[in-house]
Order: structure tokens, then C-alpha cells, then sequence
């Protein structure tokens, strides 16, 4: 069982977790287009260099196809939230004036996210 504290955020999942689950959410049109270039290239590299880059293109991978899967379970307006906040970069208040939603429901949208994220990459048990 997850275990919450007040803030909302599970106890396992730690500050520097979200904040590194949040760079990916942001990063996520750049890592699709890395895997799409990587999957064209013919590597040619050294033994050791490309065990490390065949490990960095599945984390990658795997980072790619989780976010998807959040994304496909999300409804419309949330999934516009991960565009606005992540991806456009726009401040809470624009999002909350753009979607007519309350900055704290955002804040709840944004744990309940993330933590889904961190739920469907194993980094915490489901409640």
C-alpha cells in the first residue's frame, strides 16, 4: 500500500524523484525524436561504448513508452494540463485561466500525474 504525506505525494517518492519524473514529462517530444534517429543510424562504435548507448536507448525506450501509456489513460483536459505545463512551459496561473480550473486542482492533477508516472515505471507500489 502507498502511504501519502499531507502534501499528497507518496512517501516514497521523493523531491529529487519528481522532479526528474517532471524533466522527463518535459522532455518527452525530444526522446521520441532521439529513438526515431537512433532506430535510422547504423551504429558503428566500440564494445563498451555501445553497451552504454543500447542501455541509454532502452531506459529511453522505456521512459517513451510509459509516458505514452499515461498519456492515452488521461482524459482531454489533463492531458492538455501535461501540454501547457510541461511541454509549453506556461505558468500556473495561465494554465488555471486557460483550462478554468482552481491552481490547486492543477497542483492535485500534477501529484496525481506524476505519481501515476512513478507507479507505471515500478518506482512505487500501487495503493
Amino acid at each position: 500500500m502507498t502511504h501519502t504525506r499531507k502534501s499528497g505525494w507518496p512517501e516514497r517518492l521523493r523531491p529529487d524523484t519528481v522532479q526528474w519524473l517532471e524533466d522527463e514529462l518535459s522532455a518527452y517530444h525530444d526522446s521520441v525524436r532521439f529513438l526515431e534517429n537512433e532506430a535510422a543510424k547504423e551504429l558503428h562504435l566500440p564494445d563498451m561504448t555501445m553497451v552504454a548507448t543500447q542501455r541509454r536507448i532502452r531506459f529511453i525506450g522505456e521512459m517513451v513508452s510509459a509516458i505514452h501509456d499515461l498519456l492515452d489513460a488521461l482524459t482531454d483536459e489533463k492531458r492538455r494540463f501535461v501540454e501547457l505545463r510541461y511541454w509549453k512551459k506556461k505558468p500556473w496561473d495561465e494554465i488555471a485561466d486557460e483550462l478554468g480550473r482552481d491552481k490547486r486542482q492543477l497542483y492535485r492533477w500534477r501529484v496525481e500525474i506524476v505519481t501515476a508516472l512513478a507507479i507505471r515505471l515500478g518506482l512505487v507500489d500501487v495503493a
